[in-house]
């Protein structure tokens, strides 16, 4: 739900008037086939909208509902609720009657899937993945189709039908049908044996046993892909890098439309653990910027400390202006690359054979988004560090 300063501000800022609301945005009535839950979508007509300012509308176009319709339903029920950039009602009548009521022209919900991604695996990684696709299409308020496959179909559609209670949007649909992957836009590999449950102390020892894996699906992905060769390839299957261009072998799909994890995951935490580091020291409060080359593996990572920033300038400056000595900034970025090259293995070796899911997950969709729609609003200077075939 929107946060309450965003809520506060809709209620003390300057009314306005749903006619003035109609002309910034198309709303858009869709309908769950499966709960039977209608949505009230805001989609912009200028894209110069940002999601600040569709939330606090957002309030607004709430607010003036729940005072049209307050005779039609108790104030502590929930047959109206609000989202950030959506409107939820329990089912087609109240939202009906509200447009009659305030003469607002509602659009057709039938809007198709602008992009299908196909995600392979239901593990924790591909679990995540999902999920995280789910939130990033809600949270852009994009039409997409995910179609979630996996060896065990039943498990799959079992937790289909768990997300699909969770998550109340319809601008994304969820599907386990293999005729749905055909003309796939986006294909997100993450199916593989654990590394802590076969004993794999490294990534790369892990690929005896995911190559039967590839191979089995490697079969199908040449029949998912469409016909002008466009559909983009994302391996999450580690040993990335080896696991890619096992895959691009087998399916013939072009190399540059094809593309592994690589170190956005590492350098994600090297930043993390400098600015751990850095403010032990009381270094702290600044934007930190950097880039891991090399490959996704604790032996392969490439650390450039001449181009990491902090604050905007290089971190060199900060010994420059006397804020640290040059032995406490490189024993910051010797302890920041230990931690960053240990990270990618403790969880393998832990007893209880879980690696770790979550942020190589949030890695993968901000590379997956970013490559099928662009760089997010004010992120369109970040670079990412990818695995790419040559």
């Amino acid at each position: 739900d929107s946060s309450s300063s965003v809520d506060s501000e809709a209620t003390t800022s300057k009314r306005i008037s749903i006619s003035e609301l109609s002309l910034k945005y198309k709303f858009i009535k869709e309908v769950a086939k499966e709960s039977g839950k209608v949505y009230l979508r805001l989609i912009p007509n200028d894209s110069r909208v940002t999601l600040e300012q569709q939330k606090r509308d957002t309030a607004v176009i709430f607010r003036n509902i729940t005072d049209t319709l307050s005779d039609s339903f108790s104030s502590d029920s929930k047959e109206i609720r609000k989202h950030s950039n959506y409107v939820t009602f329990a089912n087609s009548d109240l939202i009906d009657l509200w447009s009659r009521r305030v003469g607002v022209q509602l659009s057709s919900g039938e809007i198709k899937p602008e992009k299908t991604i196909v995600v392979i695996g239901s593990g924790d990684v591909g679990e995540s993945v999902v999920k995280d696709l789910i939130n990033y299409h809600e949270r852009h308020a994009i039409n997409c189709k995910i179609v979630w496959i996996n060896r065990t179909q039943e498990y799959v559609e079992h937790r289909v039908r768990d997300l699909s209670s969770d998550h109340l949007t319809s601008c994304v649909t969820i599907s386990t049908a293999l005729e749905d992957c055909k003309e796939a836009d986006m294909i997100v590999m993450t199916a593989g044996v654990k590394a802590g449950r076969i004993g794999a102390a490294t990534r790369e020892k892990a690929l005896v046993h995911n190559m039967d894996i590839i191979e089995k699906y490697s079969h199908l992905i040449k029949s998912w892909v469409k016909k002008d060769g466009s559909t983009k390839l994302a391996m999450l299957t580690n040993p990335v890098e080896l696991s890619a261009q096992l895959m691009q072998e087998r399916t013939e799909i072009a190399p540059e439309n094809i593309i592994a994890l690589g170190t956005h995951l590492d350098t994600k935490r090297y930043v993390r653990f400098l600015e751990e580091e850095l403010a032990k020291i009381g270094c702290r409060g600044q934007e930190i910027k950097a880039l891991v080359l090399g490959r996704h593996t604790a032996s392969g990572m490439i650390f450039q400390s001449e181009n990491i920033t902090f604050g905007g300038e290089p971190i060199a400056r900060l010994v420059d202006y006397g804020a640290i000595s040059q032995d406490q900034l490189d024993e910051a970025l010797a302890v920041a690359q230990k931690r960053a090259r240990e990270e990618g293995i403790v969880m393998s070796k832990s007893k209880y054979g879980k690696g770790a899911y979550e942020k190589p997950a949030k890695a993968g969709v901000e590379i997956i988004t970013s490559w099928l729609y662009g760089p997010e609003k004010g992120k369109e200077s970040e670079i990412f560090s990818a695995g790419i075939l040559t």
